[in-house]
């Protein structure tokens, strides 16, 4: 579902912007159309799957208040680490609308390779969370360990494989985005760091 979704989004954001031409509008149009597609997915499958319905407890169960204290104390801590990583990179495109509009392009291009290569990792960890979650339930600490090691082989695999990438169609990837030659000019100095930030973010 998440590839699917992230291919048909591409496509959509492609032809609203390549064909109707609609630049900025197209991707708001095509990211608002995939939250609401994806969400109402998941509510129909939630709503109306079998397998979902026989996992599913009341929110008015006593085990939906068992250990809250623990859960909230590990959600923060997990949230925290997550999103500081999100926030530092906000900060630095806050900094970077200082600059002059070449480099405020540059930027943006690095900043979208650098959150497209993230969210391929952080999705397979979120569906994997799923199924460790699952296992550690029905007592079987033995496939959640197995679970886990799986997202961690994918992503070391991944950070290499893509970093590679990168690294190998540099040329090629610029000039997927953009082909001013200023723009490019501004981005070639910071390739060599968004090779490692991509190396070290997806892991």
């Amino acid at each position: 579902m998440i590839v699917s979704s992230a291919i048909i989004h591409f496509l959509v954001v492609k032809i609203l912007t390549s064909v109707y031409d609609l630049k900025f509008l197209g991707i708001a149009i095509a990211s608002s159309v995939h939250f609401i597609v994806r969400g109402a997915v998941g509510i129909i499958l939630v709503r109306f799957g079998k397998k979902f319905k026989k996992s599913i407890i009341s929110i008015f169960s006593a085990d939906s208040f068992k250990d809250m204290g623990e859960t909230f104390k590990l959600g923060f801590q997990s949230i925290m680490l997550k999103v500081m990583g999100w926030w530092a990179f906000d900060v630095f495109t806050l900094l970077a609308s200082q600059l002059d509009q070449k480099s405020i392009a540059a930027q943006t291009i690095l900043r979208n390779i650098g959150l497209f290569t993230y969210m391929i990792p952080v999705g397979l960890s979120s569906s994997m969370n799923f199924y460790t979650g699952k296992y550690i339930g029905k007592n079987r600490v033995d496939l959640a360990h197995q679970m886990s090691n799986y997202t961690m082989y994918f992503t070391y695999v991944w950070s290499f494989a893509i970093s590679g990438i990168l690294w190998l169609l540099e040329d090629s990837v610029m000039h997927f985005y953009t082909d001013s030659a200023p723009v490019i000019s501004a981005m070639k100095p910071a390739w060599t760091i968004i090779l490692v930030f991509v190396l070290f973010d997806c892991v």
